[in-house]
């Protein structure tokens, strides 16, 4: 079985953007069943934009945008497709956010700096198929492309 995965990566910050996708990068050349197809944005306008347009399996979204800031950023990306899990990557860890977040319909919240290459790919590939199985449950619709 060969995965196709799709991630938006939503960071302002281009040496963390660059890092995280390093990470799936390698994780694609080691191993020949994921690949990770990367788009990156630096914006929360060019999110809303790029989400018009094509298909996420996941996004990983900075909360400290230039255009949007805190939990209002995740809340305003769940708003433009339900159906996409999100992991948030913050550089600081603040439980009650943390929860909030989670509460709110996140997949998983993670510290900037602690990022290293199994715990994210994991929490990536765990992400999707708990949001397969809870899309399976509500009989949600959701496009073709998604989930090949």
């Amino acid at each position: 079985m060969n995965d196709n995965i799709n991630v938006l990566i939503i960071e302002e910050n281009r040496i963390d953007s660059i890092l995280t996708e390093t990470i799936l990068r390698k994780e694609t050349q080691a191993n020949t069943d994921t690949s990770f197809n990367i788009t990156c944005v630096k914006l929360f306008s060019e999110a809303v934009e790029i989400l018009q347009q094509k298909d996420f399996d996941i996004i990983l979204l900075d909360l400290n945008l230039p255009d949007q800031k805190g939990i209002d950023t995740f809340k305003n990306v769940h708003k433009q497709k339900k159906y996409i899990p999100i992991i948030v990557i913050s550089s600081s860890f603040q439980r009650d956010l943390a929860l909030n977040i989670i509460r709110a319909g996140g997949e998983d919240f993670i510290v900037k700096g602690k990022v290293v290459s199994h715990p994210l790919v994991n929490s990536i590939l765990f992400a999707i198929e708990r949001n397969k199985i809870k899309l399976s449950l509500t009989d949600k619709k959701i496009p073709n492309s998604v989930y090949i």
